[in-house]
């Protein structure tokens, strides 16, 4: 009898000894894991994870909210600097206005008075109410100068374009609100966003910001703002109110999922009511001379990633917002950073736990590419069906890293003491 007490306490302390490695081991890769995410190590594979998760959603259904004018190469005035003459601008809203658009959207800079001879488009730009313009801040774009608005426009009806790009050069947020910059372009609202509030006022849904409480309430709807270390962002400037934009996935790649028609189409009469009636109207171009392109996660017909017009852009940005506060759409958005702790902790532990399961590297390599391919899934599961973004690369460092620092450092105990750890 005596000696079983003997094997039983050797192995009741071998035990012991394998969970504080185990627990040891999961506390160090925790650390190391969001230390090395804190810092920005791991963002451009996060990014890569989360514009792959954001190609495949399934195709958006046919819009019904907005409609793209767009403005060609040869239709831009040359003597205006690469906008749209008076005469064509004043005869396009007045067609468009018979037609009783709920909001029209000029993405075009227009920093120069009307002709008098046009008296009508001053009055048109007075409206804020049916027109919205733009001015240029430049404040989240280096290399860009400030853009003034046009003299005759209302200043409620005034919106700023700027919009932020991530460190590759790729749009990946809708940047709602900022403080006015100084400058001329004084105004606190994006165009997209004042887009969206014209057409949800309508129908007598208000918007109540609260970027102090990092959120905004629209109507029914509570929309979370992005926070500085939230998600894969932690090499960014999260200055101002932003949201991560969901585009529209289009039913063949590289076409822009919105229903466009150029200003040649509108002033023919070739445009039905139809097509404008209670709709957002944006007019934008994508003459190449104009050089407003934005490089965006979704992929081209040729497989490389897609670059879209401005006005494209601004169209997904505005129609995101009325979806989401109509119910239609849901909010991307990253999980708390206390969730995503928890997870990496929860993945650090599964990787301890395998490692001391499987002692054979092959067969814990095995079950590891499972646990890692389950998480994968559970992360895909959770963004397609929640639009919640979950750690998916750190969670992989984590399980992976966990797993094969136990094994290793349980390798390295039985290498040194060979007697204590013959029964493992």
């Amino acid at each position: 009898w005596p000696q079983p007490a003997r094997v039983r306490q050797h192995q009741h302390r071998q035990i012991r000894q394998r969970m504080g490695l185990g627990l040891g081991v999961s506390a160090i890769t925790t650390l190391l894991t969001i230390g090395i995410r804190w810092l920005g190590g791991l963002q451009s594979w996060e990014m890569a994870a989360y514009d792959r998760f954001v190609r495949s959603q399934t195709a958006s259904p046919p819009e019904q909210t907005t409609l793209i004018v767009k403005i060609t190469e040869s239709e831009l005035d040359p003597d205006s600097d690469k906008s749209i003459s008076d005469a064509s601008l004043d005869a396009l809203l007045t067609k468009l206005y018979a037609a009783e658009p709920r909001i029209v959207g000029l993405d075009i800079f227009r920093d120069f008075p009307i002709d008098p001879e046009h008296e009508q488009l001053s009055k048109y730009f007075a409206d804020g109410e049916r027109l919205i313009t733009l001015c240029g801040a430049a404040a989240s774009e280096t290399g860009k100068a400030a853009v003034e608005p046009s003299p005759s426009a209302d200043p409620d009806g005034i919106g700023f374009s700027d919009i932020v790009n991530d460190a590759d050069r790729v749009y990946r947020r809708h940047l709602l609100a900022m403080d006015p910059q100084a400058g001329p372009c004084q105004t606190d609202l994006a165009f997209a966003t004042l887009l969206a509030f014209a057409y949800l006022k309508a129908d007598g849904i208000e918007l109540i910001p609260d970027s102090i409480a990092g959120r905004w309430i629209w109507g029914e709807r509570q929309i979370p703002l992005l926070k500085a270390h939230q998600g894969g962002y932690h090499r960014e400037d999260m200055a101002g109110d932003s949201i991560l934009l969901n585009y529209r996935i289009p039913r063949v790649p590289g076409e822009s999922g919105f229903q466009e028609v150029t200003l040649t189409d509108v002033l023919a009469g070739n445009v039905s009511d139809t097509l404008i009636r209670d709709r957002i109207v944006l007019i934008g171009t994508d003459a190449s001379s104009i050089e407003d392109e934005t490089l965006t996660p979704l992929f081209d017909q040729f497989g490389k990633k897609q670059l879209m017009p401005g006005v494209v852009y601004q169209a997904h940005a505005a129609n995101q917002l009325v979806d989401i506060v109509l119910g239609r759409r849901r909010l991307l958005r990253p999980a708390p950073r206390w969730i995503d702790s928890l997870i990496i902790l929860g993945l650090a532990a599964t990787g301890s736990i395998l490692g001391w399961r499987y002692r054979r590297l092959e067969v814990l390599g095995l079950w590891s590419g499972i646990a890692i391919l389950g998480w994968y899934g559970t992360a895909w599961i959770t963004f397609i069906g929640f639009g919640l973004w979950l750690p998916l690369v750190p969670g992989v460092l984590a399980l992976g890293g966990s797993s094969l620092g136990f094994w290793l450092c349980d390798r390295m105990l039985a290498t040194l003491n060979p007697k204590k750890t013959e029964n493992y």
